[in-house]
């Protein structure tokens, strides 16, 4: 099977501890301290899952000082939502042909309702 670009972006997406990272990116950058602060795991961690993001596309760096900045990279995310997008139309038409055969089932069901099962009466 042939690799696709997205490849590397669906397998940093993947964890959830990334995509947390990934939330916080959303509102500008980050030093690296405050990505991980809250998270359920260590720094070198954090490190590690920051430096899968950088290699996906997913993150850029800046150093400022002593201080590493961390910033969202969108355009990547957009490539995964495009990819993505082509199975939305694929699921609205499923959803759609779903709903008229259940509605095709519910009229005939009114048309023609089911028989009940005869009642046993007890004898005496």
């Amino acid at each position: 099977m042939a690799r696709s670009s997205t490849d590397p972006v669906f397998a940093a997406l993947a964890d959830p501890h990334r995509r947390a990272i990934l939330d916080r990116l959303k509102d500008g950058q980050r030093p690296a301290g405050e990505l991980g602060a809250g998270l359920p795991i260590s720094q070198p961690a954090v490190s590690q899952h920051l430096a899968v993001l950088l290699d996906a596309g997913l993150a850029s760096r800046e150093r400022r000082g002593r201080v590493q900045m961390y910033e969202l990279v969108p355009g990547v995310l957009s490539d995964v939502a495009e990819w993505v997008g082509a199975y939305s139309k694929f699921w609205d038409d499923r959803l759609n042909k779903l709903g008229e055969h259940l509605a095709k089932r519910r009229a005939a069901t009114t048309e023609h309702p089911p028989m009940s099962p005869p009642t046993s009466e007890p004898t005496p």
